[in-house]
């Protein structure tokens, strides 16, 4: 009967509280990483998206209330409190997992288009260069490429627009290929070889790193469908096992 009322009052809360409650959990229940994770999947609006997966949420409260209908009510009603739980997360689970995928295809792309970058750079200037390579930018962040040419021409000398390139992806490997770019720009001629050089040493590293990473990920993932006819052989030997004993103690009952 507690167990009823508490659903009722909870249920008649959030719904009667739905609008403020929904105010609270945009304003200070987002997750630290949920801006971002957002940005990097296109997502403009996540105070809109967050509202709304409140709003699953309470739509889903009155499942709280098919507990009162088995024998073991707290167990069910912890049962049911953690699939609304997952509910709520659900959205946050599958944005993070939409973001990592994105991160491992950007840390792939990137540093292909930054070896296109580097050819141009040997006939054209640094601002030219970004500038032609807008044809040879991979579909995920062509546009990213587009406002930073445009960020370019505003100012050419300032290092902002080369740091904010793709920024919010926050990989470290960007940041430092954009600041080598950008000391390209800026210094003088017989530092630019110099510089030239570090670019394609580390752009060939980075490249080989994640070819050697999604390779061994390849393999991580056969090994373990390889894992799946020994799990059945293992369980096939364990009902062998079970009959043969079964077998004997009937048997040794009956004797």
């Amino acid at each position: 009967m507690a167990i009823l009322i508490c659903n009722l009052l909870l249920i008649l809360i959030s719904f009667g509280y739905r609008s403020k409650i929904k105010g609270w959990i945009v304003t200070h229940g987002m997750e630290s990483d949920y801006r971002t994770c957002c940005r990097i999947v296109g997502e403009t609006q996540p105070e809109y998206r967050m509202a709304k997966r409140w709003d699953r949420t309470v739509k889903s409260m009155p499942i709280l209330m098919l507990s009162v209908f088995f024998k073991n009510q707290l167990l069910i009603q912890l049962i049911l409190v953690c699939i609304l739980i997952y509910r709520y997360e659900s959205d946050y689970l599958s944005l993070r997992a939409k973001t990592r995928r994105l991160k491992s295809q950007i840390r792939y792309q990137f540093p292909i288009y930054l070896r296109q970058i580097q050819v141009l750079l040997q006939n054209n200037t640094v601002v030219t260069s970004i500038d032609l390579s807008q044809h040879y930018a991979p579909s995920l962040f062509r546009a990213e490429v587009a406002y930073f040419v445009e960020q370019l021409r505003q100012r050419p000398q300032d290092i902002n627009p080369y740091l904010d390139f793709l920024s919010f992806y926050q990989l470290p490997e960007i940041a430092r290929a954009m600041k080598l770019i950008y000391r390209y720009n800026t210094v003088g001629q017989a530092d630019s070889y110099h510089q030239l050089n570090r670019m394609i040493q580390s752009t060939s590293k980075w490249l080989r790193e994640e070819r050697i990473s999604r390779k061994t990920n390849a393999q991580a993932a056969y090994q373990w469908w390889g894992m799946v006819p020994l799990f059945g052989v293992t369980l096939l030997f364990l009902s062998v096992m079970m009959n043969i004993l079964m077998t004997m103690f009937g048997k040794g009952v009956s004797g």
